[in-house]
């Protein structure tokens, strides 16, 4: 009892420091300091014990009995997790290990309880919250129950990863009540600068749900390539993919869709206007702006031919009423990225028709041009939708004075965010975090430490406003990413993001969270996916015990506050 209450408090002492100063870790996240832990989830669940109790588990015994409520999300999700929980039965075992296990030292089995019947697609208010009990007086079995579908994915992700490996599979018995602290949780792909196959989205939409994330943002056309079909504007993709083999076709965006269903994971696509358009404009002439006398400024700027899109032409605006009116039907998902970010107004201002365009409708800036054309668009879109849509834009509109809806979302991805997010926030609208995410960027040595510590309620800024941050998103533009290293670049590093996304804000015990971050590693790794070292030095050798592990939770019982 004391070792349990002295290990309480000392986490707890970390925690009232960490709440000021954010986490701590020892050995700047070298060695063996941060050996792995043994069935210790990772995103840290809200209310998490523990016990010393070890149970065994026989795989080839063990099921997962669903009562009451069924779907095909929680049918299919229960195939899936059957082979995902005892994926490491290709380890080899311990000389002398038994396989069987007798009657009241064995789970034998997870009930399923889905409490309410199963909806059709995830949401911004969709209930994730669950219990997960395994215990010795449970009579072999262990209890999942959830009031929603989504609730059940995220606990079952939880039970495959508390189920470990040292010679034989193990579970230690464990009390968890989870719920996420952010509604939004995201993950942001560029599919345009490199193409990535519909197989690398799909195994990544896997490993979204293995860290509880659950908005794919879709970032699919950019200058660089449109490798978007439209169905009624084929050409758009036929002049601006790279290749006719480098484009999702109407099939290929639906079985992404049902994919990312079948995981509780959003789709939010992004198709960034005015900027970002050169391969728009390869299909349309007149879509953009030409660059008048782009060929004497060459010599001394890096100047294309054309600019953003031209927003002084009517026939622009009938383009995009009818593009986007697709693109509503096409994504079930309430939410639309309308980008907005890096507008370069330089083409803008070398031409002419442009400067005429702005003095009749007497607009004195090329950012109140911008905002002009923002406006616009914002009200075709829901002149076209059959039910009210909300969007994102990058903090560029805001930052420009765009005069924005109260219910449309500013997302941040500039330095000084903490400035940016008080605001964004006291202006009255919705936020969410990226600025300390761009996982693209790498460095030598232990960088996902300062995802860790990035926290978005670090802004000056009331409760009220606080509460207008609906989460955040890691991510991972495609400048210098394929399929090659697209996962090894993100995870384990955006297992740093996803936690401070899901567990609550007390959860600052830095080395506990390295020593799990380590033990997760290794088992991306034997589920199939290149997760990248994290820690200097080590092996991915689940029967090596952890000296931090051990002496933090010798009595297995570590805690996370209840709030």
């Amino acid at each position: 009892m004391l070792a349990t209450l002295a290990v309480a408090i000392g986490l707890a002492a970390l925690r009232v420091q960490a709440h000021y100063f954010g986490p701590v870790f020892r050995n700047n996240g070298f060695g063996a300091t941060h050996g792995a832990s043994r069935g210790a989830p990772l995103p840290l669940p809200a209310v998490y014990e523990s016990s010393g109790a070890v149970l065994r588990v026989d795989a080839a015994r063990f099921r997962f009995g669903i009562e009451g409520n069924t779907c095909d999300i929680l049918e299919e999700a229960v195939r899936r997790y059957e082979a995902l929980t005892f994926e490491p039965a290709k380890l080899k075992a311990c000389g002398g290990t038994r396989r069987d296990c007798d009657p009241g030292e064995c789970l034998s089995q997870l009930r399923i309880r889905l409490r309410s019947p199963c909806e059709k697609w995830p949401s911004m208010h969709m209930d994730e919250q669950y219990t997960l009990k395994v215990s010795t007086e449970s009579k072999g079995g262990a209890t999942l129950s959830a009031s929603s579908i989504w609730g059940i994915l995220r606990g079952l992700e939880t039970f495959s990863q508390i189920v470990y490996y040292d010679c034989q599979f193990l579970v230690n018995t464990t009390s968890i009540s989870d719920w996420p602290r952010y509604a939004w949780r995201g993950l942001l792909l560029d599919t345009s600068r490199h193409f990535l196959p519909k197989t690398t989205i799909f195994e990544t939409l896997d490993l979204m749900a293995m860290h509880k994330l659950n908005v794919f943002h879709w970032h699919i056309v950019d200058d660089h390539s449109f490798p978007y079909e439209s169905a009624r504007f084929p050409f758009l993709s036929k002049n601006g993919s790279y290749a006719p083999d480098r484009v999702y076709r109407r099939k290929d965006v639906k079985e992404i869709l049902e994919y990312a269903r079948l995981r509780g994971i959003r789709v939010v696509p992004e198709f960034d206007t005015p900027g970002h358009m050169q391969s728009w404009g390869r299909a349309l002439p007149g879509l953009l702006t030409a660059c008048r006398g782009a060929s004497v400024w060459k010599m001394f700027l890096d100047l294309p031919e054309y600019g953003p899109i031209d927003p002084s032409r009517e026939e622009n605006y009938a383009f995009l009423r009818k593009f986007f009116g697709e693109v509503l039907e096409t994504f079930p998902d309430r939410f639309l990225h309308l980008g907005g970010d890096e507008v370069d107004f330089l083409c803008w201002k070398m031409n002419g028709d442009i400067w005429d365009f702005m003095t009749r409708q007497n607009i004195s800036s090329f950012e109140g041009l911008q905002a002009y054309y923002m406006n616009r668009l914002v009200k075709l879109l829901d002149g076209v939708s059959s039910e009210k849509k909300n969007y994102l834009v990058w903090q560029d509109v805001f930052d420009n004075e765009v005069r924005l809806s109260p219910d449309a979302v500013v997302h941040v991805w500039k330095g000084n965010w903490e400035t940016e997010l008080a605001k964004v926030t006291n202006a009255g609208n919705a936020a969410l975090l990226s600025s300390c995410w761009y996982l693209d960027y790498i460095s030598y040595g232990t960088d996902w430490e300062n995802y860790y510590k990035c926290d978005p309620e670090n802004f000056p800024g009331n409760t009220a406003q606080k509460m207008l941050v609906l989460g955040g998103e890691v991510c991972l533009w495609g400048e210098f990413v394929d399929e090659t290293n697209l996962h090894s670049r993100l995870w384990p590093r955006g297992s740093a993001a996803a936690e401070r996304l899901w567990s609550p804000r007390e959860a600052q015990d830095a080395d506990f969270f390295a020593s799990r971050m380590n033990e997760h590693r290794c088992r991306l790794r034997r589920r199939g996916f290149p997760a990248q070292p994290i820690n200097g030095p080590d092996s991915c050798d689940q029967r090596k015990k952890s000296f931090l592990y051990d002496s933090i939770c010798g009595t297995n019982l570590c805690l996370s506050p209840k709030r």
